[in-house]
């Protein structure tokens, strides 16, 4: 449930909403652990959670491509914790959208992260 109140939550920017690596996000944000979640909120955020059902939201999380990079599928997302947001590079596939986001997640505490 968490889940779908961050995707009523959600602005996108440079991808349409229904985009293949938009879909591989949400895949893989649906595969994570409740403390893998948790750990997420924390990286695109700075906090542990997201606000209480029927609380009003300080701002919306933002999903922005990230452009010029010449291979996505080796590139770790970026987050920018003060604006809620998260720059994604066009993945060609959930399985690696999934492995780029948990090494993200588990090696970055927030802000840029790339290898």
């Amino acid at each position: 449930k968490a889940m779908e109140d961050l995707k009523r939550h959600t602005e996108y920017r440079g991808f349409p909403p229904n985009a293949p690596a938009i879909r591989f996000f949400w895949k893989a944000m649906e595969n994570l652990s409740h403390v893998e979640r948790s750990q997420f909120i924390r990286f695109v955020w700075g906090r542990s959670r997201l606000p209480l059902k029927g609380r009003p939201w300080p701002q919306t999380f933002k999903i922005q491509r990230m452009d010029g990079v010449t291979n996505p599928d080796a590139t770790l997302p970026e987050t920018h914790t003060c604006f809620f947001s998260i720059e994604l590079p066009a993945y060609s596939s959930e399985e690696i959208c999934n492995q780029r986001l948990l090494t993200a997640i588990n090696y970055g505490v927030g802000g840029i992260l790339n290898g």
